[in-house]
């Protein structure tokens, strides 16, 4: 329901666009995972193929240098704990449930969404996508492999 808090075996899901990475260096920019109000995906109520679908028919614009590349995939026990662990800034975090039905002319239909309230320092934010399980994905490829419908979590239920 929403504004209650995920529970810790929950598993949630956050888009990576090409700006969050820098593949010659490999590594992360804070913005992946900075916050305030950092939206994420809940795999319980969607799975992670309506998930993807949903972000690349949302998030993922070439025309506007929106490239989807990727997922962020944890545990929200796994986040709390690299939060309050992270030996710079420990940090408490909230995940709470956020489903959008789509009625805000600003926000499209989701029932899967989540969102990270807190603001978090740029070390932290950087150090979660060290340790969570990260999947690249070749969109193209994802496209037209899938075998499931690719209408997506975003909007469908509430079409």
């Amino acid at each position: 329901m929403k504004g209650d808090e995920c529970k810790d075996k929950e598993i949630v899901v956050r888009g990576i666009l090409e700006e969050h990475y820098e593949k010659e260096a490999d590594r992360f920019y804070s913005t992946l995972f900075k916050g305030p109000k950092t939206s994420l995906c809940r795999e319980g109520v969607c799975s992670k193929n309506e998930i993807i679908h949903g972000f690349i028919s949302q998030i993922h614009n070439p025309l506007k240098n929106h490239m989807l590349i990727g997922l962020g995939i944890a545990k929200v026990g796994l986040l709390k704990k690299i939060c309050i662990e992270y030996t710079h800034n420990p940090t408490t975090i909230s995940i709470i449930e956020d489903p959008l039905d789509g009625s805000n002319p600003d926000e499209i239909a989701n029932p899967s969404h989540a969102l990270l309230i807190n603001k978090l320092s740029p070390g932290l934010a950087k150090e979660i996508p060290k340790n969570i399980t990260i999947e690249w994905i070749d969109v193209e490829s994802f496209i037209s492999n899938d075998k499931e419908s690719n209408k997506g979590c975003m909007g469908w239920l509430f079409v």
